[in-house]
């Protein structure tokens, strides 16, 4: 197994309720996903390849963790996903 090949089950994933807009008239459904990428001992983890895949889709989108061991991920359709977290 890859080194923190399974961070995502040791750490801590914050997931922001997906939320609607409306522009222009319109009715826009958009969402973003952020967090906090930490170990077992509870040490932030910068660096961490963060990555969403659309289940319905197949679209991924991708993100790094920063010093604090936050990420996001903006402007995602509203739907499932799924979530890998990898580090070096």
């Amino acid at each position: 197994m890859h080194m923190r090949r399974l961070l995502l089950l040791m750490g801590v994933v914050l997931v922001q309720v997906m939320h609607t807009r409306c522009a222009s008239g319109q009715s826009v459904a958009n969402a973003q996903i952020h967090g906090a990428i930490v170990d077992s001992s509870g040490a932030v983890v910068s660096g961490a390849n963060i990555k969403v895949t659309q289940i319905e889709t197949g679209r991924a989108q991708s993100a790094v963790s920063g010093s604090d061991g936050s990420y996001l991920l903006p402007g995602l359709p509203v739907g499932g996903y799924t979530l890998e977290v990898t580090s070096p």
